[in-house]
């Protein structure tokens, strides 16, 4: 596939207007030059001239102790990997990383915020939140898709 970094556009964008210690990532955007590339970015749907896909999804998470109580202490990190073939639906795009973004650091702060009595129940939730993340993050991506599209899987 011939995919050509957009000069003019932001290739690596990290400051965010939502900026959290919780949640880092970083932005590649693509020039989707031909139909082809586009279908196998996008999907097939026609209509669709832009997405994202989210890469190297990574959570890291330890258990620590406050006041006698056990938290999670988390913090996650992704690459937004934005193709376009409609270069003015970049902005669009970037509300889909930011919606993404905003989800996580609200999931972790959560995590964050539960308490456990006992240092074996929150290694056992931070266990499962490493397991589960990634499923997580496609929730919050179809959500996203969702609420600004109006279709969970826009591929379909």
């Amino acid at each position: 596939m011939r995919l050509r970094f957009l000069y003019f556009a932001i290739v690596l964008h990290v400051a965010t207007a939502y900026a959290s210690d919780r949640v880092q990532y970083s932005a590649r955007v693509f020039h989707l030059r031909t139909e082809d590339d586009r279908a196998e970015w996008c999907g097939q749907r026609k209509r669709i001239e832009a997405c994202t896909r989210f890469t190297a999804l990574q959570v890291t998470a330890r258990a620590v102790e406050e006041n006698g109580a056990w938290r999670i202490s988390a913090n996650a990190q992704f690459i937004a990997m934005i193709a376009l073939q409609d270069v003015s639906r970049y902005g669009h795009e970037l509300n889909h990383v930011h919606d993404v973004e905003i989800a996580i650091d609200s999931y972790l702060l959560d995590l964050g915020n539960a308490s456990f009595t006992t240092r074996e129940a929150c290694e056992q939730a931070r266990a499962d939140l490493i397991d589960t993340f990634e499923a997580r993050v496609r929730s919050f991506v179809e959500a996203s898709n969702l609420r600004r599209d109006g279709n969970p899987h826009p591929e379909r």
